[in-house]
């Protein structure tokens, strides 16, 4: 059973949080019952989780710091699915960041299920501001397919200083999705984000997967394409993201969830010869544990018998921070931008595009 996830205007607080207040609990000034710990760690997790996966996406690396990123900077790649290449274009200031970003991540995310703990996610989001403009989609392509291979060969380079449990996916060095910068043509593309049109692009490698990968899945629901000589298709965002989740499933249902949760669970954080969840038995400790070692992974602490809904701290920063976060830009791109004729598909912005 997938817990429903609440939507912005219901509250997201759970019973020991409004008997207790949050801020005491946050403060571990009283003591909870062991179900409700669990809950409330998961909660946590999930909370830093959806942090720092928007945090990666609005501060991309540039291109030219690619070959140079160093063991840690390498962690934002590993154990994603694909690369979203954003290409300039569309004039769209800020708001495509916390539109997309909420869209995909709604999407992917199972409340309280999804593990989490290496920093797993369906995607790794760039939009380097160092990126030259592309006329069309073959030269769009010849870019991201460049970009693309800059990125694995450092992976592989830097592969010795990875700590275990992160990896590079093959799914990652299979193919990639390009968004081209005319598709971000005013707010209405924002406003209907599942119908964004998107390129996915097979680059040709098939080492470490199941089977190879093909489009005949989707091939009702998109137009094949020949971009920069790689198969291709143009398809909707919606079917993109279905594309990539059933393959995502296809490997999962041959070798496994990768990385193993229940091992990777029993590993260290990365770089440090500190337990994984050590912070967690403490933060545990002093809310009244006294159930021994919390063993991982996340995804199987919550109760679902007992929280139906999705509550706690993963679903605050999810119906308050990221929904605000929406909010705000919409304000300031209907403030900013004029709506020519009324048709939000030709905006012109009152201040200096990117």
């Amino acid at each position: 059973m997938t817990p429903r996830q609440s939507p912005s205007d219901e509250h997201y607080n759970v019973p020991y949080e409004t008997r207790h207040g949050v801020k005491a609990i946050l403060n571990a000034t009283v003591e909870l019952l062991p179900h409700e710990i669990l809950h409330h760690l998961r909660g946590w997790l999930e909370q830093n989780h959806r942090l720092a996966i928007y945090s990666q996406h609005t501060d991309s690396f540039d291109i030219k710091e690619i070959q140079d990123l160093d063991k840690r900077q390498t962690l934002r790649f590993r154990n994603k699915t694909v690369l979203i290449y954003v290409l300039k274009g569309g004039g769209i200031g800020g708001l495509w960041e916390p539109v997309l970003h909420n869209y995909l991540y709604r999407r992917w995310f199972q409340p309280y299920l999804s593990d989490i703990d290496h920093g797993e996610y369906i995607a790794m989001v760039m939009k380097p501001l160092d990126q030259p403009r592309a006329s069309t989609d073959d030269a769009a392509v010849g870019h991201v397919l460049d970009i693309h291979s800059m990125i694995n060969r450092r992976l592989d380079s830097i592969e010795h200083e990875t700590p275990p449990f992160y990896t590079t996916r093959p799914l990652f060095r299979a193919f990639f999705i390009a968004i081209p910068g005319r598709n971000w043509g005013g707010c209405a593309a924002l406003e209907h984000i599942a119908s964004l049109k998107v390129l996915i692009v097979f680059t040709g490698e098939t080492k470490g997967l199941s089977a190879p990968v093909s489009f005949a899945s989707i091939a009702n629901k998109s137009e094949a394409r020949t971009l920069n000589g790689l198969e291709a298709v143009e398809t909707d965002l919606e079917t993109a993201v279905d594309f990539v989740m059933d393959l995502e499933h296809r490997e999962e249902d041959v070798f496994g969830l990768q990385p193993d949760p229940v091992a990777a669970s029993r590993g260290m954080c990365p770089f440090t010869q500190e337990p994984l969840h050590e912070w967690v038995q403490h933060r545990a400790g002093r809310l009244g544990w006294k159930g021994g070692k919390i063993v991982g992974p996340s995804s199987r602490w919550v109760d679902m018998n007992m929280y139906i809904a999705w509550t706690g701290l993963g679903a605050q920063v999810d119906a308050v921070m990221m929904s605000n976060q929406e909010r705000v830009m919409w304000d300031w791109h209907r403030r900013n931008w004029v709506f020519v004729n009324g048709d939000t598909s030709e905006d012109k912005s009152r201040v200096t595009k990117e």
